[in-house]
């Protein structure tokens, strides 16, 4: 994963832009957007070399950022505010305690990194780490991820955020003034079984899911864009004038099916035109993503996936999830059992038919699994086993 336009900006803002050497309130010799390897006095340099700086810099902190994805299956806003956050510190290990904290202390306890080293509260580190907190819990309707409570045998749901164009002010698919009169024309909203069934379509490319993800997010966060079927290119025009979907500074109109080609064209390809009635076949053609899917259990959907209808309807992107996997053995039941099974069948092992029974055979499934992949063997589908599977 790599760190959104909407973070770097966040970044940027904070930390500011010098193109002479000066001395932060650490001590360092710093040029640029914070940057302090090898810098000197007297040092200067162009508004170039300074983004360069800054992507190099980035590369370094979203590495310390990744290593813990396994561990927190991180969103894109939240991968972005703990980037800020290792940009300004040096790292996450304290923040996270190495990963054992959950991801609601994680949100709290962020705002206590404020002060220099003399102990000084910093006006500009409380500010910084308000807005840090404000993106790590933005995909979160609730404002606050769950906590991961209860006993490992227990079932904690999964929260999953979709971001689509809806419908117009109005509750109409035409007709409606330009732009998001209601905050909901273009929006988040959790995940729904829709009534004619989900395909999903899955990037091959993680940095072109995130890519998605984050265009999807942007949309949903800019009021200009607004929901009508009758000027559904609108959209169309507006990205490629500005470049992005958060940068549109005119009322423009989509439907829901123009929406994801202006997200696909963010994220560095266009598809070209298409309804959901052909949406499947026409984004499968361009090579970018896996064999489309039904989707079962939204125990199965990851950041980025677009979801269309089966049969012409709608199509939404998905901008984050909150994954608390149930610990599965012997005699589950469930949605998650028949997502565990299918990803069983799919690595080549044999569970006998698709169903929501954890029986005997998935169970000999999963000690097979266990075993090839040096993994605890005792047939019990844990975070360890579930991360394995995942990938």
């Amino acid at each position: 994963m790599r760190t959104s336009q909407k973070g770097i900006d966040l970044i940027k803002k904070f930390e500011g832009c010098r193109l002479d050497a000066y001395k932060c309130p650490s001590g360092k010799w710093t040029i640029g957007y914070g940057h302090t390897s090898g810098v000197a006095a007297g040092q200067k340099i162009s508004p170039a070399q300074a983004e360069a700086y800054l992507r190099a810099d980035l590369e370094k902190f979203e590495k310390l950022v990744a290593k813990y994805d396994n561990t927190y299956h991180w969103t894109q806003n939240e991968f972005d505010a703990m980037v800020s956050f290792a940009y300004n510190t040096g790292s996450i290990d304290k923040l996270t305690v190495n990963g054992k904290r959950t991801k609601a202390e994680v949100s709290e306890k962020i705002l206590l990194y404020v002060k220099d080293k003399n102990g000084n509260v910093l006006r500009g580190l409380v500010n910084r780490r308000k807005a840090e907190q404000e993106l790590f819990l933005k995909t979160y309707p609730s404002g606050k991820p769950q906590t991961e409570s209860g006993t490992k045998n227990k079932c904690n749901a999964q929260k999953v955020m979709i971001g689509s164009a809806r419908k117009d002010e109005n509750g109409r698919y035409t007709g409606g003034a330009a732009g998001d009169q209601t905050g909901k024309e273009v929006s988040l909203q959790e995940f729904y079984n829709h009534s004619k069934g989900w395909y999903v379509l899955r990037a091959k490319s993680a940095e072109v899911a995130a890519k998605l993800a984050n265009a999807m997010q942007t949309a949903c966060d800019n009021q200009n864009i607004g929901y009508d079927q009758g000027q559904r290119l609108d959209i169309i025009t507006q990205i490629r004038k500005y470049g992005t979907l958060g940068k549109i500074a005119v009322k423009t109109e989509c439907d829901c099916s123009s929406l994801v080609r202006a997200c696909c064209i963010e994220a560095g390809f266009d598809p070209g035109n298409f309804t959901t009635g052909n949406e499947a076949a026409v984004l499968a053609g361009t090579g970018y993503f896996k064999t489309k899917a039904p989707v079962t259990s939204e125990a199965q959907l990851r950041e980025g996936d677009i979801l269309v209808t089966k049969t012409k309807g709608h199509t939404v992107i998905v901008v984050g999830t909150e994954v608390k996997r149930q610990t599965l053995k012997r005699g589950s039941r469930g949605a998650d059992v028949t997502y565990l099974r299918q990803r069983l069948k799919e690595k080549g092992y044999n569970v006998g038919e698709i169903d929501g029974d954890f029986g005997r055979k998935t169970e000999k499934a999963v000690r097979d699994y266990q075993v090839q992949h040096g993994l605890k063997v005792d047939g019990i589908v844990g975070v360890k086993t579930w991360t394995s599977l995942e990938k």
